[in-house]
């Protein structure tokens, strides 16, 4: 008899996907771009992150599927990126993370 109480749940496999793309953009800091860096992992669907934005740094505790743009326009005041089209067709809210341009309404602000 299979027992489901040892098979991992929804939340477990979100928190260790988080932490797996986390670490290699923390070890790619360099630049003076957005990087995020983890400070605990996620609890109730929130995660505590610092994120660095043109070498200032934020203090955040945002919902896992929060997107990077809702991330940068609603939490840290910086309105540069526009949510356009909402699915990566405009370009609008590209940003650089780690020298790379990269669609903000489509990466989650954790990544």
């Amino acid at each position: 008899m299979t027992t489901i109480l040892d098979t991992p749940t929804r939340r477990d496999l979100i928190g260790g996907a988080a932490v797996a793309v986390a670490a290699p953009l923390a070890a790619a800091v360099g630049s003076r771009d957005a990087v995020a860096a983890p400070v605990s992992p996620p609890r109730d669907g929130r995660s505590e992150f610092n994120l660095s934005i043109n070498g200032r740094d934020h203090h955040l505790n945002v919902d896992t599927r929060t997107s990077l743009l809702d991330v940068l326009r609603e939490h840290t005041g910086h309105t540069g990126a526009k949510k356009g089209c909402d699915q990566g067709q405009c370009g609008a809210c590209t940003v650089m993370v780690g020298g790379q341009r990269v669609l903000s309404c489509l990466s989650l602000a954790v990544a």
